[in-house]
């Protein structure tokens, strides 16, 4: 995935410049072959029925991985969007809760301050490691050659 807010043009042309030359040439060739035969009169139609039925159920598996895509995308949006609403009550409950207001006897301000610091900090450390955890690399993430694709992480391209 590539979480970046715009694509640049080097981008695209380091990534697709193979599969472009692929195409040009291949088109080519499938252009001079057909009117080489046209020429000497040999008809290459292909009848419309059967890939217009090939184009229809493509078009319907595409809409359904199309949509079960999305569907992962909201499920891990709505996902994390609980977590930091869980992440800022419990911050919000931190502050609020641990206080001298329910103590005997008198607690300092620094110790307070101190525990509530700590608590927090601890939050923060386990939401980390929970981000680190998610966005490490799988078996999915790795290009051709079994180099980790750092594209869609958002990182520049390191050297392996």
């Amino acid at each position: 995935m590539y979480i970046k807010r715009n694509i640049s043009w080097r981008l695209i042309i380091s990534f697709g410049w193979k599969s472009v030359l692929f195409y040009f040439f291949w088109s080519t060739f499938v252009v001079l072959v057909h009117m080489f035969f046209h020429m000497n009169g040999i008809n290459l139609a292909i009848p419309f029925a059967p890939v217009s039925t090939i184009g229809v159920a493509v078009s319907f598996y595409l809409g359904f991985k199309n949509n079960q895509s999305y569907d992962r995308f909201w499920e891990a949006r709505t996902a994390w969007g609980g977590i930091v609403n869980t992440s800022r009550n419990f911050g919000n409950q931190v502050m609020s809760y641990i206080t001298n207001h329910h103590t005997k006897h008198g607690t300092s301000k620094d110790t307070i301050k101190s525990i509530q610091k700590r608590l927090i900090y601890r939050h923060i450390a386990y939401l980390n490691a929970l981000r680190l955890q998610l966005r490490k690399p799988s078996s999915f993430s790795l290009d051709y050659h079994g180099h980790i694709n750092n594209y869609h992480l958002g990182r520049p391209e390191t050297s392996n």
